[in-house]
């Protein structure tokens, strides 16, 4: 007997689908996508397509974060096998210490 998952959102689903599949040049691609808590991780590894006998490897970890604390914080970070580290932080502690009164 056929088990059917039920996807959920099919528009997300197959938009994600189309942007891995329109990775061009590339031989495999992975992801893994881990949830804890206010936590999300999501790790990406791409293999090319062989040029001169050897294939280029990309590797990519993001890691999004939203905490309470002091307002509330969400920080954004990528880091590459290249070296290079992005990342991004809002927080409203500037908001909420204005509104304390002492």
């Amino acid at each position: 007997m056929s088990k059917f998952e039920d996807f959920g959102d099919l528009f997300n689903f197959n938009r994600e689908l189309m942007e891995d599949d329109y990775n061009d040049g590339q031989k495999y691609m992975v992801k893994w996508k881990k949830k804890a808590g206010t936590t999300e991780f999501a790790t990406t590894v791409k293999v090319g397509d062989a040029k001169d006998g050897s294939h280029k490897l990309a590797v990519e970890e993001k890691v999004k974060a939203k905490f309470t604390e002091a307002g509330g914080v969400q920080i954004e970070c990528k880091f590459k096998n290249s070296g290079d580290v992005a990342y991004e932080v809002e927080s409203d502690c500037l908001k909420v210490s204005s509104m304390v009164k002492p």
